[in-house]
């Protein structure tokens, strides 16, 4: 995405393999990634395994299949099967953070700039827009 002239925005199209261009008075939001779903993914993938791993469990201890049933090595690789798998799943996820634009501050002429704008602190994160006049 690149700004033009302070007054339109060219940004490729991936679907149409194009250049497009947008004004910027016609611009609602802009989507930026911030980050993936990894640590969420990861424990929901560690206890959806964990569950279903003690269910399956039970049955297994009353019929098992060849001999003896060790069923904490069962839980066990199930539950890291399945944490890997949301892990992975979750870096494929990225998260996006939705910037609004107010079209009331936008002014036309050449000295309008637009600059999303990302703080990373000690206990917060935060997403705004500079605009420069």
């Amino acid at each position: 995405m690149t700004l033009h002239d302070d007054s339109y925005i060219t940004y490729y199209e991936k679907a149409t393999n194009n250049l497009e261009r947008i004004s910027i008075m016609d611009m609602k939001m802009v989507g930026v990634k911030s980050g993936t779903h990894l640590i969420g993914y990861t424990i929901g993938g560690a206890v959806v395994g964990l569950g279903l791993s003690y269910l399956s469990s039970l049955t297994l201890i009353k019929f098992p299949v060849n001999g003896e049933f060790d069923q904490s090595k069962y839980m066990i690789g199930f539950t890291v099967g399945t944490t890997i798998i949301g892990g992975v799943l979750g870096i494929l996820n990225p998260k996006w953070k939705n910037l609004y634009v107010d079209k009331t501050i936008i002014k036309s002429g050449n000295k309008t700039k637009i600059v999303p704008q990302i703080s990373l602190g000690k206990n917060y994160k935060s997403i705004g827009i500079k605009i420069g006049f």
